[in-house]
């Protein structure tokens, strides 16, 4: 019996952690425009989870 699902293919491993990648960056985002919301002059930034994703999957360095 194999320790993992057929599904779990060396590509959908690739896949899986890129999105986790792509949500982590989001997150940090979001985390940093929270703790900033009273700095003066912060401008807030954005990090799109289909762009980061799309990005990461076409790096060379999969």
């Amino acid at each position: 019996m194999p320790l993992a699902p057929d599904f779990l293919s060396d590509t959908a491993a690739i896949v899986l952690g890129k999105t986790l990648d792509a949500t982590a960056a989001r997150q940090k985002s979001i985390a940093n425009n929270i703790a900033n919301v009273e700095t003066p002059g912060y401008k807030r930034s954005y990090v799109s989870f289909e762009e980061e994703l799309r990005s990461a999957l076409n790096r060379k360095d999969k």
